[in-house]
């Protein structure tokens, strides 16, 4: 894979290629290729040592899918009476500062820069940018982070467990 990167020139970035879910620029089959070795190799990785981390390289990528992430791992539910607000505050080495705003059978993320008035989180998650990315992708129990200190969970937890509930991994 790596021999076949190196000979791709800027023009080839563009191209189309195949996917099972249909044609896509040969840079997205990439950075899924990127997503799942990256995970995976996570995955692989903690179920002997609880302490591994992301590689840090892979974190750009893995940020920049984010977005279609959550997209695909939303499962609604929750009838709720007002919308609940998840701010992400990441610190780096990729930072990010995004509210996820979900009202049950549906969701929107924002920047988060409303630090005061209307748009207060209801639990706010701190952490660095491989762990945000391991709680997005249903990696990380919420207790046991919050408990290693690789999470800070500001806000009550058993809202904060929603999250999970929402967005679950696979």
């Amino acid at each position: 894979l790596r021999q076949v990167l190196s000979s791709l020139g800027p023009e080839d970035w563009d191209k189309p290629c195949f996917h099972r879910r249909g044609r896509m620029p040969l840079q997205d089959y990439v950075s899924l290729r990127v997503q799942e070795l990256a995970v995976h190799g996570w995955d692989i990785r903690f179920s002997r040592d609880r302490s591994a981390e992301l590689r840090e390289e892979s974190l750009p990528v893995l940020v920049g899918k984010a977005p279609r992430w959550l997209r695909t791992a939303f499962r609604p539910g929750l009838g709720l009476p007002t919308p609940m607000r998840f701010r992400f505050d990441v610190s780096g080495p990729v930072p990010v500062q995004e509210d996820v705003l979900v009202t049950g059978d549906g969701f929107q993320v924002d920047t988060a820069v409303d630090t005061s008035g209307e748009n207060q989180p209801d639990v706010t998650f701190r952490c660095n940018t491989g762990n945000y990315i391991l709680l997005i992708y249903g990696r990380l129990d919420l207790e046991d982070v919050a408990d290693t200190g690789r999470l800070v969970i500001e806000g009550a937890r058993d809202r904060a467990a929603h999250f999970t509930s929402w967005f679950q991994g696979f």
